[in-house]
């Protein structure tokens, strides 16, 4: 065992240490700094003894004027060196010769002044000493100016008139002036040792954690992008309503768990510092819109009510990194949901604008769920931690998503906080600054034209849905009448209220609402009403199924959106003849884009899966592409054959599809090769650079997005290849 411990350690100590380079280096940068600055303030002292030299003493006055001058010389010459472009290269020679300068024209200072020489010794020992602690330039460099200075004073020391007891003092001093410069130096230079070998084993983890990160999205993109993709040609389809919603939220869903991985990525950036936040205008309503959308099924699906409510005095638009917010909007709305079974959910948006014309923009999440206690309220915002941290605790989670959006949060100008109560629900605060965008770069408005005068009764159990309701009808200039009893809204009807439009929600308690309907429906004046269902899809849609009065009855689905909203009540009343935006079908890519830009596409992937996805995407743009599993099968392919375009991944077994990318490059002359675009998982920013440094084109990152896609292709199509006899150029 004592071989084997032995061995280890002399393997260590006699490998190499790829921290010694760095150590060495910033050793020379930090020696060149301190040589700058002590020779510029050394300057001032010195001018000061000539002074003093002048006034008080005569004897010997030009010896010791010149042993002074000499001394700002060096000073000065050390100043205008250490500003040459080779100066760091050459620090310690640099901070060593002039020190052992300034040594000599000391000591030639104190050899005017025999009789003093016990006395003098001080300076030469603070020169030793002190040169130690300005200079981190390593022991080595350090013996050589303590035994020089001390060698050279001893030399100035006269053969006779000094006693042995002053002769052994002199000797004794120096001695223990050495031996502390020494010992000083190594001290120095093995802390600093140390701190660079910790330094670049941090660095190193975080390259192990950062690569298994990017190893782990590989992994996971690869499946999602299938299923990404595959809704995708899904949504290009004719689908019912009810399944359009269905294919929407997968792909949501989708897009959800992709910001998740995002997330973990960028979790190692956040640690150091690294993180760079977007500066892009974005419309604060869609926004919020967007991030209760990614929980409105699993609300749904706990009977939870999501409510958003924005105040007036909010700008419509903001200057920021939309995706951040609505990643902390995710985090905050997924965190309420998973503590609430029953109750609501709300989201509030409120603003104050600062002296600066800076607008403080303050999201409140509040929840009816369990509350959380006191002690506990601390530790939800570590990394990993989580207010249950038993083994038999109720809720599930990485106890990663609160850490983050603090972070994030305040990366933005912002801050969050949490006020709770144990059985009465909680309310995540957060804060971000940010600015207005000039007017060019403010979304245009969309707002629906509304009837003057307008009208609507609103009812819906929940009373704060009620209020909010009720906001964003009077925020249009629609009055309005709202109340939580059935029973209250049919005897405003009995009693000759006339509206103009009904907002009724689905879920009423024990009241049916396909009875409430035929309630309203009967009574005078009510028969043509038009009515908006509030609900879930899978409800409002089963109403509006065994309605025989579809003209007079539409549903908006919840989380309401304000804008869809009110186009429905405009839609309804006749303010606006528009088809609703949400029965219509979604905006397809173009289909025709093969005819418009014909190419010859060969992909390059060895997932089969993957290879269905890219082939679906791309009939659905048009084209008919062929299929390669790895590098060798890519450039066999274009060996038989020319194409246009090769949709390139990355990681392929036997070569992959940089080494593919580089052979491409070499064998055929850029006006005759074909473009190459990355399509991979590998998702990160120097991916990205590393396939463009390879000789890629293009680049899209899986799950493809077709609008992407169909934007790379388009790229490529600017530029076909040229026609090649199908020989390779090398």
């Amino acid at each position: 065992m004592g071989e084997g411990l032995g061995g280890t350690r002399a393997t260590v100590r006699g490998g190499d240490r790829p921290w010694r380079a760095s150590f060495r280096a910033d050793r020379r940068r930090a020696t060149l700094q301190r040589y700058r600055y002590t020779s510029m303030f050394a300057l001032i002292p010195l001018v000061a003894a000539v002074i003093i030299n002048v006034v008080l003493f005569q004897q010997r006055l030009d010896e010791r004027l010149l042993a002074l001058f000499s001394m700002v010389a060096l000073c000065a010459g050390g100043v205008l060196a250490s500003q040459a472009r080779w100066s760091e290269r050459y620090a310690i020679p640099i901070a060593v010769t002039s020190v052992l300068g300034i040594g000599a024209a000391l000591l030639w200072s104190i050899s005017l002044s025999p009789g003093d020489l016990d006395v003098l010794v001080g300076p030469v020992i603070a020169t030793i000493v002190g040169s130690a602690v300005v200079y981190p330039w390593g022991p080595v460099a350090q013996t050589v100016v303590s035994v020089t200075l001390a060698a050279g004073y001893l030399a100035v020391l006269p053969s006779s008139g000094l006693g042995a007891d002053r002769y052994v003092n002199i000797i004794i001093t120096l001695v223990n002036g050495v031996g502390l410069g020494i010992v000083g130096a190594y001290l120095i230079d093995r802390y600093r040792q140390r701190n660079h070998e910790l330094m670049h084993d941090l660095e190193r983890a975080s390259r192990a954690k950062s690569e298994f990160l990017a190893n782990m999205s590989h992994e996971i993109r690869t499946p999602m992008n299938a299923v990404i993709g595959m809704t995708s040609v899904m949504l290009d389809t004719p689908l019912t309503q009810e399944q359009r919603d269905c294919v929407e939220t997968i792909r949501t869903s989708g897009d959800g768990l992709l910001g998740i991985i995002n997330d973990v990525l960028d979790f190692s950036k956040i640690e150091a510092g690294q993180v760079e936040l977007e500066r892009a205008p974005f419309e604060v309503q869609v926004c919020v819109e967007e991030a209760l959308d990614l929980v409105a099924q699993r609300a749904a699906e706990k009977g939870v009510e999501l409510l958003y409510l924005c105040d007036a005095g909010t700008p419509a638009s903001l200057v920021g990194d939309v995706a951040r917010l609505r990643q902390v909007l995710v985090n905050l709305l997924g965190n309420a949901l998973k503590f609430t079974e029953q109750g609501e959910i709300s989201v509030a948006v409120s603003s104050t604008q600062g002296s600066d014309l800076s607008h403080d923009v303050h999201f409140a999440v509040r929840d009816t769920g369990v509350g959380i206690a006191p002690d506990t309220m601390e530790r939800l915002f570590r990394p990993f931690s989580q207010g249950d941290a038993s083994t038999t605790r109720k809720y599930g989670g990485t106890g990663l998503g609160l850490a983050i959006s603090k972070r994030f949060v305040e990366l933005m100008g912002g801050r969050l906080w949490l006020e709770s109560e144990v059985g009465a629900g909680s309310t995540f605060h957060f804060t971000i600054n940010a600015f207005e965008p000039p007017p060019a770069l403010r979304p245009a408005g969309s707002g629906s034209a509304l009837p003057s005068d307008l009208r609507a009764l609103v009812v819906d159990d929940s009373a704060s849905s009620c209020f909010a309701l009720a906001a964003h009808l009077h925020a249009a200039g629609v009055a309005s009448r709202s109340t939580v009893q059935p029973s209250e809204a049919l005897a405003w009807l009995r009693g000759g209220a006339q509206f103009h439009v009904i907002l009724l929600d689905t879920t009423l308690g024990p009241i049916d609402p396909d009875d409430l309907v035929r309630q309203v429906r009967a009574l005078p004046g009510n028969a043509t009403v038009p009515l908006v269902l509030l609900g879930t899809i899978g409800r409002a849609v089963a109403l509006t199924t065994r309605s025989t009065d579809d003209a007079l009855t539409t549903f908006v689905a919840k989380p309401i959106r304000p804008g869809r909203l009110l186009q429905v009540v405009a839609e309804m009343t006749g303010g606006d003849e528009r088809r609703p935006s949400g029965d219509a079908p979604a905006a397809s890519v173009e289909s025709k884009l093969a005819e418009r830009v014909p190419l010859r596409i060969l992909v390059a992937e060895d997932n089969r899966i993957n290879q269905k996805v890219a082939l679906k995407l791309l009939e659905r743009l048009g084209y008919r592409a062929d299929v390669a599993a790895n590098g060798v099968e890519v450039l066999a392919a274009l060996e038989r054959q020319t194409y246009d375009v090769v949709l390139m991944d990355v990681q392929m077994p036997e070569m992959d599809g940089l080494a593919a990318t580089r052979e491409i490059c070499e064998r055929w002359p850029q006006a005759a090769r074909p473009r190459v675009v990355a399509m991979t998982a590998n998702a990160m920013r120097d991916d990205r650079e590393e396939c463009l440094a390879a000789g890629m084109d293009d680049f899209v990152s899986k799950p493809v997005v077709l609008t992407q896609l169909a934007s790379a292709l388009e790229r490529c199509g600017g530029a076909p290849a040229a026609a090649r006899s199908g020989q390779s150029a090398a």
